[in-house]
């Protein structure tokens, strides 16, 4: 038997000099660990008992096994540790989703700007070649913002029916042809595995992130990769301690190494966005804060084991489905631009500018609004000669929601397709449900419009 921990040593000094003292002791608490590796805790009350000639003889008392106590209160603990996490990163997201509107409103007009002067603009010139450079640029910032939106969990993207075995051997392979030869990669995929119901590239992702930090915490000294996929099955004990599951068949990804492992402090904020343990030039520490954004919005779960010295793993569970039937994607029409009459609304004078002169350039005939209350009086007045609005989300007087409302008072056949830079009350899922047709995420690109618009009217 050993005693556990610093504080239970530094308890059994104390006791030692009750003891040296011949002083009664109550409520000494402590837990021993014994040889199956269960840990035992008691709670004893004594007076030490010693012979004629001061020799110590043992203990004359009562002592009460707490290991229930003990088991329920370290439950308590880690429940509570759980919800700090969820609360700082609902906080987080709160902050992100106020980010992603301003940002993506911001970059709405630089890239429809720089894709109408791309077409002009001959290819091969300096000019082209500059603007290709303002474009690219302006993508790595949606992109960024993409990341942000997914490890806050407030990201909009579509979910279908995916199996999930191909894309972690893809992702382990791809990692094996870079890894270091001191690191042994060790792959398991139950042929049983069941589908998820998922975003394929947001998956890809969350694997290539956890496995890049294993190997960087293996790279100084080598060691063992090890990634499994297997079917598990979720039951009312593992539910209800891992807040949020529900009971049932889950997909459960692993992910160990045997690197250098972290202490209780960096693995309390490993999920923090920006928070890293790697130089400036070697990360954002956006990896792991938006793998559990992707987990999380994907209503599955993630579990951390790691100690100082003897190396990580992270168990994650995604929902498994039993029906492979595929969800309707985006509709890919082939054509580009028309002739119909389309009302644009946004409250940014520079969204619906640019707006204008692409969907006019495709043959549209636009008339746009910086008012959403301007835009309700203009289709009430003639609503038969528009073919469809679009209309931006976040508006002052009257949003994107309430508006698509009263035009469908109105008129209720008009095709309406919603976009925003983000909105926390309005989602691709219920924007469906409420009638919108179509739901797209700023920037505006476009082909994405367009197709988007022939989606609508089809």
């Amino acid at each position: 038997m050993k005693f556990r921990g610093k504080s239970e040593q530094q308890r059994l000094e104390a006791h030692q000099k009750d003891l040296d003292a011949r002083r009664s002791f109550m409520d000494f608490e402590t837990s021993i660990e014994l040889p199956d590796g269960r840990v035992f805790f008691a709670r004893t009350n004594g007076q030490p008992i010693f012979s004629e000639d001061n020799l110590f003889l043992g203990y004359r008392g009562t002592g009460t096994d707490i290991t229930s106590q003990k088991e329920a209160e370290l439950e308590t603990k880690r429940l509570e540790e759980h919800l700090q996490q969820a609360q700082k990163m609902e906080t987080l997201g709160t902050l992100a989703g106020g980010i992603a509107h301003d940002f993506n409103n911001t970059l709405t007009p630089i890239i429809g700007t720089v894709q109408l002067m791309l077409q002009k603009a001959t290819a091969g010139g300096k000019e082209h070649e500059r603007l290709e450079r303002i474009s690219r640029a302006a993508f790595r910032g949606a992109n960024l913002v993409k990341r942000i939106l997914s490890f806050s969990r407030q990201d909009a993207h579509d979910r279908s029916d995916i199996e999930i075995g191909p894309i972690v051997n893809e992702t382990v392979n791809l990692i094996s042809s870079t890894a270091p030869t001191t690191i042994d990669i060790r792959l398991r995929i139950d042929p049983q595995c069941a589908n998820i119901q998922g975003d394929a590239t947001q998956v890809h992702q969350l694997i290539m992130n956890l496995c890049t930090n294993a190997l960087q915490a293996m790279e100084d000294g080598g060691g063992v990769l090890e990634v499994e996929l297997e079917n598990f099955t979720v039951d009312t004990m593992f539910a209800r301690r891992s807040q949020g599951l529900e009971e049932g068949p889950f997909q459960r990804l692993r992910v160990s190494d045997t690197g250098c492992g972290m202490d209780d402090e960096t693995k309390s904020r490993i999920f923090d966005p920006f928070f890293t343990t790697k130089s400036k030039t070697d990360g954002t520490g956006l990896g792991l804060a938006t793998v559990h954004g992707v987990i999380t919005s994907h209503k599955g779960h993630i579990d951390v084991y790691s100690e100082p010295g003897k190396g990580t793993t992270f168990n994650v569970y995604f929902p498994a489905i039993a029906d492979h039937s595929n969800i309707e994607g985006d509709k890919n029409l082939g054509q580009m631009g028309g002739d119909e009459r389309l009302m644009f609304v946004d409250d940014e004078m520079e969204n619906t500018v640019v707006a204008d002169e692409i969907l006019s350039g495709l043959g549209y005939a636009v008339t746009t609004f910086t008012d959403s209350e301007a835009a309700l009086e203009e289709f009430k007045s003639r609503p038969s000669e528009f073919d469809a609005v679009i209309t931006d989300q976040t508006m002052p007087n009257m949003t994107g929601d309430v508006l698509a409302a009263k035009l469908r008072e109105v008129r209720s056949d008009i095709p309406i397709i919603m976009v925003t830079g983000y909105s926390a009350k309005v989602s691709r899922e219920n924007a469906k449900s409420a009638g919108i047709n179509e739901f797209l995420m700023k920037p505006l690109i476009s082909e994405t419009l367009d197709n988007a618009i022939r989606t609508a009217l089809a």
